[in-house]
């Protein structure tokens, strides 16, 4: 296990996420990359998203950018639980003009020397190293739009349980705060790639399915075409439907709107909505064609409530053929959908 979770709120909706608090939302107007990014304005918080990891880790990188009306200390950018549910640390806004960011262990506060040039309304990414051990091997690093600002090392987490929850929060414990978040990601040290700081980065779209011969097209419309019940962002009334194991359905995909300069693509994945109608313990699995090659998700068990299933990330083009790094011709001629398990 290396990449934990990818998430820039491209799916316009909230189920990406274990948890919410105080008025989070999904807003189009003010983003880093994509077309989305999470939001929140409620009164003085500091827990707007949670994730629970897919495993508890010890050593963690984690990734987010973040914005707000005002800069202020006192509120918890972020912090990180056990699987009690009992908070292990917190990334905090110590102070501002200039800003001065700290981490906590829960016994004693580190306070970097490191004064950010962070105004309100202004996007920033922060990334955080977690280290947990005792006799004096833990360590905290954080990283400011790339430039490391704090190490701290020797430390004793004197409760030093496993991580297994983020929750995010804002730079400020000002009244009715304005606060974004965007393009997060989380790492953690096993395995050859994303085993260490994420970098900077972004999702850079949600590619829907629009009209065309696909090359699966098991599964039953809702209502008029196939491809148009399954479009929309957020997912809406329509669907498509099947009971019958192994059928599956494909569909073309949006082009890219085009990689910023210097950008290239390092992941891509397949999101889907579903549900059983009976608990009968069906499963769903994703499907990914690109080129003449298909790339089967792993079965995953379906609830009676829709949930969101995410496929591993393809991190190269899976393509016999062509495969390699992503290119944005092969990701515009990509093909997606899922199969009846």
């Amino acid at each position: 296990m290396t990449r934990l979770i990818t998430d820039g709120a491209e799916s316009g909706d909230l189920l990406r996420l274990a948890a919410t608090g105080y008025g989070t939302s999904i807003t189009n107007s003010i983003k880093r990359t994509g077309s989305y990014a999470y939001g929140c304005g409620s009164y003085q918080f500091s827990d707007v998203l949670k994730y629970v990891l897919p495993a508890n880790v010890n050593e963690v990188y984690i990734r987010f950018a973040s914005r707000a009306s005002t800069i202020g200390p006192g509120s918890s950018l972020l912090r990180w639980l056990n699987s009690s549910g009992t908070q292990i640390g917190t990334l905090k806004v110590s102070a501002s003009a200039p800003t001065i960011l700290s981490v906590y262990d829960n016994v004693t506060e580190r306070v970097s020397t490191a004064a950010l040039n962070w105004n309100a309304n202004e996007w920033h990414v922060i990334e955080l190293h977690v280290k947990l051990g005792g006799a004096g091997v833990g360590k905290f690093e954080v990283k400011f739009d790339g430039t490391l600002v704090a190490t701290f090392t020797g430390i004793t987490n004197t409760n030093g349980s496993a991580i297994n929850t983020f929750w995010f929060g804002s730079p400020t414990f000002a009244i009715y705060p304005s606060v974004y978040l965007d393009d997060i990601a989380i790492n953690d040290i096993a395995g050859g790639t994303d085993n260490s700081w994420c970098g900077d980065g972004g999702v850079l779209a949600a590619l829907v399915p629009v009209t065309g011969a696909a090359e699966y097209t098991d599964l039953i419309a809702s209502t008029g075409d196939a491809w148009e019940c399954v479009n929309e962002i957020p997912a809406n009334a329509d669907y498509v439907y099947e009971s019958t194991v192994n059928k599956k359905s494909t569909y073309l995909l949006s082009d890219l709107a085009g990689l910023p300069s210097g950008a290239s693509i390092a992941r891509v994945w397949v999101e889907l909505d579903a549900l059983e109608t009976a608990a009968d313990g069906d499963k769903i699995a994703t499907f990914l064609r690109s080129g003449t090659t298909d790339e089967q998700g792993a079965d995953q068990v379906l609830t009676l409530a829709y949930v969101r299933y995410l496929s591993a990330e393809y991190l190269t083009d899976p393509d016999d053929d062509y495969g390699g790094p992503w290119t944005e011709e092969a990701v515009n001629a990509l093909q997606a959908g899922c199969v009846v398990r």
